[in-house]
């Protein structure tokens, strides 16, 4: 952080500071409450078509895809055979 927003940081009160990081907190919880009631049948039809799948099932991703899809191999790691879930990040390829 430069010095310059430090001392900015520095005259703002306890309450103004909690301010940009509350309003983020609220948009990122809003994102959530739509995803959430945007799950059904064609999420439930994904997760089917990858545990019935039998071969490899490859990933690929960057950034907040990236990390979602890690996620999603390590859940389905167990409920398939090991090795058979990958994830590649395009910077990978």
């Amino acid at each position: 952080m430069s010095t310059e927003a430090a001392s900015g940081l520095a005259t703002l009160s306890r309450l103004e500071r909690l301010r940009v990081p509350r309003k983020s907190l609220r948009k990122e919880g809003q994102a959530l409450l739509s995803l959430w009631d945007s799950l059904g049948e064609g999420f439930c039809s994904a997760v089917d078509v990858m545990l019935d799948c039998r071969g490899r099932i490859l990933e690929s991703g960057l950034g907040q895809a990236g990390l979602l899809w890690q996620e999603i191999a390590a859940k389905l790691g167990p409920a398939r055979s090991p090795g058979t879930t990958a994830m590649l990040a395009f910077t990978d390829a």
